[in-house]
């Protein structure tokens, strides 16, 4: 359940990112002007966190959990 909970927020970040792009590449593709200053600057705000949100879920969903096994014959064994 955790890797599916992990995903999802990755996915998340990734339409918030997404959107906050389409919202300020919006006018000029359709020929439109640029929002306004202040709509830009919230715009690129939300960009950045997607973009550390989508980092984030997709770092942590591709993580292995398996830890290695040590190496029994190279381990030291110290006694007291």
């Amino acid at each position: 359940m955790g890797k599916g909970i992990i995903g999802f927020i990755g996915v998340t970040g990734l339409v918030i990112t997404l959107v906050a792009a389409g919202y300020v590449a919006r006018g000029p593709l359709t020929g439109g002007t640029l929002p306004p200053r202040l709509h830009l600057i919230g715009a690129g705000a939300w960009f950045v966190v997607g973009l550390i949100t989508f980092a984030w879920g997709m770092k942590k969903f591709t993580a292995s959990a398996d830890r290695p096994e040590p190496d029994r014959g190279r381990l030291r064994m110290y006694k007291r």
